[in-house]
């Protein structure tokens, strides 16, 4: 019975440590994210404006998967 409690207890322990994880990756990530995509709307210059777009596709489904992954792993 003692060996069920601690193995409960690790697995809460992890539980937390992912939890605390996630936060600390996808919270930054939206945010730079984020900021990428203002910048990319407002300061690319005109020479860049197709790379821009490539940038724009990768800078709004990564801060997208950032903001899902931060509600799925909450509990």
């Amino acid at each position: 019975m003692a060996n069920i409690t601690e193995d409960l207890k690790f697995v809460m322990l992890l539980d937390k440590i992912t939890e605390f994880s996630s936060v600390l990756i996808c919270i930054p990530g939206a945010v730079f994210n984020a900021m990428l995509i203002y910048l990319i709307l407002k300061r690319t210059p005109l020479l860049m404006k197709s790379y821009s777009v490539y940038l724009m596709n990768f800078a709004f489904f990564d801060f997208a998967t950032c903001i899902i992954s931060f509600f799925s792993c909450q509990k």
